[in-house]
């Protein structure tokens, strides 16, 4: 976290480090190597077609990310406030 002065600030960076890796699953990953190339779908998964092509499935899995993100960056947050 170079830089960062305090809370706000390592928060900020982690959610948006957070957020840049979520987004980039998202796109490349979900909306399209999973959802037009067969190959890289998970093994067991083959009864899943509906969901691998559904982008509103993987818009909600995003902002499920999203959350999970603003929790961690508080985490991130409270334990560089403490130990700088």
């Amino acid at each position: 976290m170079a830089g960062a002065d305090g809370f706000l600030d390592a928060f900020i960076h982690m959610f948006i480090l957070f957020t840049v890796g979520n987004l980039y699953d998202l796109i490349v990953i979900d909306w399209l190597i999973f959802r037009h190339v067969k190959k890289f779908r998970i093994p067991g998964t083959e009864d899943m077609v509906s969901e691998y092509h559904n982008y509103w499935f993987h818009f909600v899995a995003f902002m499920r990310g999203i959350v999970i993100g603003l929790v961690i960056s508080a985490v991130v947050g409270i334990i560089y406030m403490l130990v700088f």
